[in-house]
């Protein structure tokens, strides 16, 4: 088999075609300005967790820091695009102000359409150059808490690259911290591998979306002639390609395949960032700044080698990072970088884990009471980033309770008490007639209790085993009669979020249909009158799930919880559902505004491929589907809490 042709009736020199010798070239040297590629092609419209002031501050508080209150503070985002990132942000945290700027005209109206929809006051977007916005911005706004620049850095000439960093020392606030990711060696070695040889491949290609395909056939290509084997670099190129080939297209122009893709050793960034009058601070990926997998002894020799930014460089040695998400401060500020566990204290801690059975099942209620904290057996508990087991009695007390309070998160005080009570409660149980109650080794008093939480609650953040925050995030977790969903989350379904953000870019390959025989005509023509109609469909109770947990082209709608976590609705009844809980319907409105265009036959309801009509088993199945949802967007983190006179939740609702 030969690979797929780039361009068949290509001209054979520059001679033949003027033009030759530009599509010659690889796609960067050919591509239309910046603006232009992303007005024609804009990005992905996606939410970042880790660029969230909360997660920001809080690695600022245990680094010692004492950034600005996330509920009330200025945030920045370099390079917005069309504010998926940051109008969600500013919906949850309406006593903050939000600006984001970019180059893209096209990009920047549509975040104005998002946040204008929302009818949120605090965002400004603005069509403004990075190299020219520095001092407008501060004119205007001052300096801010936060900066954002995540997908920036990498992606641009180095004179927008010494912008951005100029911008970052400008406008930021003495205790404030800057997000700015990056490509970075060694782990974007392999990735440019792939890079190199597309850019080969599409080098006739200049217009973006044909590089895209040409690409695209490239890489299922080299998938099918390379066989699975042993040898490392096949293994890795094939590794490479079904990563690349697995993303949409607009993430493959704008990411891998950019015409300025520029990765660094993470010492030549902050040299680049010295210059500028900042410093390293930490990074996003927190516990990757500590050698979490690594062997301990080995990371003792490696830290003796030299400065913290020395020891940093080697990390990334050891994992083979890709990608750097550095945070910075300004140079003036004292970075002690070890840890301040008492800063936990005043931080919100939850979990996903649940903690399971020795064959791997999630232990039910009855099963947790049972736990005895004095055997000294561990419990293994499970969450959607870590697995790990609990040995000790304080430990395990802990896991329980965060696994019993998800997804709420609870402030650190409310933390160790629930804690103290679980394990008195256990003690108490165990020997109602013993004088001494609690065992010894529990601590008598809340603060001896939060000393010893504390620095286990940052191993276990460190571990991605628990969550920690900087605010409440205004999420209920047990659904009102009328309950209301996130206005962000309804906007988005309400305008096709993530169907038409996971659409490729160019259709696939047109293929004849053979012709239908007789037989399978007659087959077509009833299966084509089936399908007239819309069908809701009757999804599983756990056809939510976040982004990780679902293949890309699972479900119809992506929005963006409360946690500002990617969420996929599993089916169209999700969205419908999610569409109707503005806090004025209970769940028998919302039933018969769902049935209504059942009974009158302008859609329909299948089971198993066949519809239901019957009115009582309508009724009965949405019912069911109703309840099944509401509660999976409770656990989603969809929901907003509902406060008496809380003039927020008005705005919460808009």
């Amino acid at each position: 088999m030969n690979p797929p042709a780039t361009n068949p009736a290509a001209p054979n020199s520059a001679a033949d075609n003027p033009a030759a010798e530009n599509l010659g070239r690889p796609l960067g040297e050919t591509a239309p300005p910046l603006a232009t590629s992303y007005d024609e092609i804009p990005y992905p419209r996606l939410a970042f967790p880790y660029t969230h002031p909360s997660h920001l501050a809080t690695i600022g508080r245990l680094l010692g820091l004492l950034p600005a209150p996330v509920d009330r503070c200025r945030v920045l985002e370099l390079g917005c695009a069309g504010g998926a990132n940051l109008v969600p942000m500013a919906y949850a945290l309406p006593g903050s102000t939000w600006v984001g700027i970019d180059l893209s005209e096209r990009q920047i109206a549509e975040g104005r359409a998002f946040y204008t929809g929302l009818g949120l006051t605090n965002v400004v977007l603005e069509q403004l150059d990075i190299c020219e916005a520095a001092e407008s911005l501060a004119d205007r706004f001052g300096p801010f808490d936060y900066i954002i620049a995540h997908g920036i850095y990498s992606w641009v000439p180095d004179m927008v690259k010494q912008a951005l960093l100029a911008a970052c020392r400008r406008l930021l606030a003495p205790e404030g911290i800057a997000y700015v990711s990056y490509n970075c060696y060694p782990g974007c070695q392999l990735r440019e591998m792939i890079r190199r040889m597309c850019q080969y491949h599409g080098r006739r290609k200049s217009n973006p979306r044909a590089f895209a395909a040409t690409n695209r056939a490239f890489l299922e290509f080299l998938l099918q002639i390379l066989p699975t084997s042993d040898d490392p670099y096949r293994a890795a190129l094939r590794e490479q390609a079904a990563g690349l080939i697995a993303e949409r297209d607009a993430v493959i122009l704008h990411d891998d395949l950019e015409r300025d893709n520029d990765p660094q050793l993470l010492h030549q960034f902050l040299a680049q960032a010295a210059r500028h009058g900042l410093q390293y601070l930490g990074d996003a990926h927190f516990g990757q700044m500590f050698g979490i997998g690594i062997d301990t002894a080995g990371l003792d020799l490696v830290r003796q080698g030299g400065e913290v930014t020395d020891f940093q460089q080697y990390l990334d040695f050891l994992y083979g990072r890709a990608l750097r998400t550095t945070l910075l401060c300004r140079e003036e500020v004292m970075v002690r970088h070890h840890l301040v566990p008492e800063a936990v204290r005043d931080l919100w801690i939850s979990s996903s884990a649940v903690p399971i059975s020795s064959e791997g099942a999630k232990l039910t209620h009855e099963q947790i009471d049972r736990i005895d904290f004095d055997d000294a057996s561990p419990v293994v508990f499970r969450a959607d980033e870590c697995t790990t087991s609990v040995a000790s009695r304080i430990g395990k007390a802990a896991m329980v309770e965060l696994s019993l309070a998800h997804p709420k998160p609870l402030a650190f005080d409310v933390f160790v008490e629930r804690v103290r009570n679980r394990l008195a409660g256990t003690a108490a149980l165990k020997d109602i007639s013993s004088k001494h109650a609690v065992p010894r080794d529990v601590p008598q008093r809340d603060e001896s209790l939060a000393e010893q939480l504390a620095p286990i609650a940052m191993e276990w953040f460190a571990m991605r085993l628990v969550e920690l925050r900087a605010f409440e995030p205004p999420m209920a977790t047990e659904p009102t009669a009328r309950p209301l969903a996130s206005a962000v989350a309804r906007y988005q379904v309400a305008n096709g979020w993530g169907a038409a953000d996971s659409a490729p870019l160019t259709p696939a390959p047109l293929t004849p249909a053979p012709h239908p025989s007789p037989g399978k005509a007659a087959e077509s023509a009833r299966q084509a009158e089936n399908h007239r109609r819309p069908s809701l469909g009757l999804e599983p109770a756990s056809a939510m799930a976040p982004l990780a947990d679902r293949p890309k082209d699972a479900t119809r709608h992506q929005v963006t919880s409360l946690l500002h976590r990617r969420v996929h609705l599993g089916g169209e009844l999700a969205g419908q559902v999610l569409l109707r809980l503005d806090g004025k319907n209970d769940r028998a409105a919302i039933v018969e505004s769902l049935a209504e265009p059942l009974f009158n036959g302008a859609a329909e309801i299948r089971i198993e491929g066949k519809p239901v009509t019957d009115p009582v088993a309508v009724r009965k199945l949405l019912s069911e589907r109703v309840e099944a949802c509401i509660a999976d967007f409770a656990r989603n983190a969809l929901l907003v809490r509902e406060v008496a006179n809380d003039p927020k939740r008005e705005a919460l609702a808009s």
